[in-house]
């Protein structure tokens, strides 16, 4: 019956298929514009990542990835030379809250952050702030010393949302997002301040 139709939310692709849609919107990349893969985590569709970001490049046409960073290395330093810049997201300095509110360590994420940074590649920090979960003065001081030590271009500070919420009721999944509040702009300033204040490139990601 119509009414018991699933809904389809993707649809899969070839490499081929996604770079000629890429392509469609080359006129408004300008210089400075390109593809991003994002998620979700993308580089656990490594073959894929690899054969998009590879014709991308040979296209002439910018890439960024967006990760978490826990994946094998050998995954990212394979996608190394094909990827102008790397949004990494870090969540939190300190390995037992970030499998509490993950369910994963960071013990990988931070090992790869840090040889990625050894590595020479562009890359750019985001973090969400999440109030209640790693809004703590100790761990963004923990985390500013542990960034300041990195070749970054910069940090974002980005305001935690709930968008996340609507996709887990409509997967049927276990919504497993924190009930926490939007934190405001001078909880992102108080943020991005202590983190300057440990010699980081902090700038606040809202709007």
């Amino acid at each position: 019956m119509l009414g018991q139709c699933f809904t389809v939310y993707g649809r899969k692709v070839t490499v081929n298929e996604t770079v000629k849609l890429a392509a469609e919107d080359r006129d408004f990349y300008g210089s400075d514009g390109g593809v991003t893969l994002s998620g979700g985590e993308p580089l656990l569709q490594a073959e894929f990542c690899y054969g998009l970001l590879n014709k991308l490049k040979r296209d002439g046409i910018n890439t960024a990835v967006d990760t978490c960073g826990c994946v094998s290395w050998n995954v990212i330093k394979r996608i190394i030379p094909i990827t102008d810049l790397f949004l990494f997201d870090f969540k939190h300095s300190d390995s037992f809250e970030h499998r509490k509110l993950t369910g994963r360590g960071n013990e990988l994420i931070i090992a790869n952050l840090q040889r990625l940074s050894e590595s020479g590649t562009r890359i750019e920090i985001r973090i969400p702030l999440i109030p209640g979960c790693n809004d703590s003065e100790i761990n963004l001081l923990n985390t500013g010393k542990l960034l300041r030590k990195l070749k970054l271009e910069k940090v974002k500070v980005l305001p935690y949302h709930s968008m996340a919420h609507t996709k887990y009721t409509a997967l049927g999944m276990p919504d497993t997002m924190p009930d926490a509040k939007f934190p405001d702009d001078d909880a992102l300033q108080h943020t991005v301040t202590i983190l300057q204040k440990c010699g980081v490139n902090a700038v606040s990601g809202k709007g």
